[in-house]
């Protein structure tokens, strides 16, 4: 009982984790260093304490107490790039000069800038205690989830920075008979989210050509804000400047007043959620068999995305609900090589926020592979999941006010994602091992490998408003925006079995 009371300790010693860039959607492919060294693998193939979340089920199979602690040095590298600005300048170049938009209108290459969110430590703590011959009691720990990014540096993306960290403690119960178990596991899930980035101000009064109002502007001469555009416009507010804030300039861009600038969110905001996992599995001889299910845990971060959303004229709630996974696993034993391989499906469509993001499903198939030798293993694995953003039609479906108004909500979801949160990877290289140090002490290490995913979507819808926003005149200004993706991750646990 000591010892358990000091591996809490550890545990809670543990929570501050920093934030996590996360493989399927912003979920870890695997927790605990044997999983992710087979290809997140875990459902059926019984790897100790590191079941506690995966399949509290299996944690009824220990012989004995288990205390698993190490973390994870993960390395994203992330690189976005957007024409939007480029293309805006470019284009209303063009126009100032000539009176017209250039036909065909200037699309400018996509200039990439790197992601300064590009090292993370993510921990994972989880113990199991057999109460009973049949009964065992476990408690996990893990930073299971997140994403970031850090562009402060690039006014041309708007100088984004975001930060999703999700912790998840669960205590467990499993049961077992001579072939067949099952576990529940309450979840406490800590989640905490921050958004900031630079915008323009707008004045806020829209219209179903201009979803984000009038340019406000810093005068030349007074510093005194005021709104602009070109002398005609029909959306125009009475008593408003209605002069073109804007000259053409000896390089034929446009030469602006200064734009009121204002930095949008306002630090870290975090919340607690309940839910649960609930397993269960069968030996049918060397052939096991396990289910697994994680119910959705909603959570609200107050005044993060909504405030962010409205900056770019989308109506986001503040909800951000981690999805229901339901998991198929088989773990095959031959001699000393045991096959495992995992099937999950992830409901991020039917998840607050996710959903208005438009996210799609994910289906994952990890498979793995492990050798155990006399004191040590070696294993390696796949992980194979979709990338779940969509790129979302920029193209009005007709001339209508709502299928306008749907069309830049569609780019500018498309630029919300890509940018602040870039969960494109979608295949996984793991391998790893382990090695005895003593009949009680055990250290297992595994690598996980992304590969570089690509990802470019349409953002013309938002280019096309911001002319608008700036001339009063429509005009279809093309934009994308594209986010290149890899990962390299580290894990390294220690078990002690007492």
């Amino acid at each position: 009982m000591k010892k358990t009371r000091i591996a809490l300790a550890i545990t809670a010693s543990m929570i501050a984790a920093t934030p996590a860039m996360a493989t399927n959607g912003d979920n870890l492919i695997g927790l605990g260093a044997q999983s992710r060294a087979l290809g997140g693998t875990g459902v059926a193939a019984f790897y100790g304490s590191e079941n506690a979340l995966a399949n509290p089920a299996l944690l009824a199979k220990a012989k004995g107490n288990e205390i698993s602690f190490g973390g994870t040095l993960f390395k994203p590298s992330v690189k976005s790039g957007s024409n939007i600005q480029s293309n805006l300048n470019s284009n209303m170049g063009g126009y100032l000069q000539s009176g017209s938009v250039p036909n065909p209108p200037v699309n400018n290459s996509v200039v990439m800038h790197d992601s300064a969110a590009d090292t993370n430590v993510i921990p994972e703590v989880s113990i199991v205690n057999p109460i009973s011959d049949n009964l065992s009691f476990g408690i996990g720990m893990f930073g299971s989830a997140g994403m970031g990014v850090d562009y402060s540096d690039y006014n041309d993306l708007f100088n984004a920075q975001s930060n999703l960290q999700i912790m998840k403690f669960a205590p467990s119960l499993s049961y077992k008979t001579k072939n067949f178990g099952f576990g529940f596991a309450p979840v406490l899930q800590y989640g905490a989210l921050d958004i900031n980035f630079r915008s323009q101000v707008h004045d806020g009064q829209t219209s179903a050509t201009d979803p984000n109002g009038q340019p406000v502007y810093l005068t030349s001469t007074t510093g005194t804000p005021t709104t602009g555009r070109q002398n005609g416009n029909a959306n125009t507010p009475a008593g408003s400047v209605t002069t073109f804030p804007m000259t053409v300039g000896s390089n034929g861009q446009p030469q602006p007043n200064s734009p009121l600038m204002q930095t949008v969110g306002s630090g870290v905001t975090s919340d607690l959620g309940w839910g649960y996992n609930a397993g269960a599995y069968m030996d049918m001889g060397n052939l096991t068999v396990g289910l697994a299910y994680q119910s959705a845990i909603d959570m609200k971060y107050k005044g993060q995305i909504s405030t962010a959303g409205k900056a770019f004229g989308l109506n986001f709630s503040d909800n951000l609900e981690q999805p229901a996974e339901l998991s198929l696993g088989l773990a095959y034993k031959m001699g000393k090589i045991t096959l495992t391989g995992d099937y999950k499906q992830i409901k991020w469509s039917e998840a607050k926020g996710y959903k208005d993001f438009k996210w799609d499903d994910q289906t994952v198939i990890a498979l793995g592979a492990k050798y155990q030798g006399k004191g040590f293993w070696l294993g390696a694995g796949y992980n194979k999941a979709d990338n779940p953003i969509k790129d979302l039609n920029n193209t009005p479906a007709a001339n209508t006010q709502a299928a306008q108004m749907q069309a830049y909500a569609n780019g500018a979801t498309n630029m919300f994602n890509n940018l602040f949160f870039p969960a494109t990877v979608e295949s996984h290289i793991t391998f790893g091992g382990g090695y005895s140090l003593s009949k009680t002490v055990s250290i297992d290490a595994a690598v996980v490998m992304a590969s570089e995913n690509k990802t470019s979507v349409d953002t013309s819808a938002v280019s096309s408003a911001f002319f608008t926003d700036y001339t009063g005149k429509q005009a279809g200004i093309p934009s994308t925006s594209t986010t290149k993706h890899s990962q390299i991750g580290y894990t390294v646990s220690v078990r002690y079995d007492f």
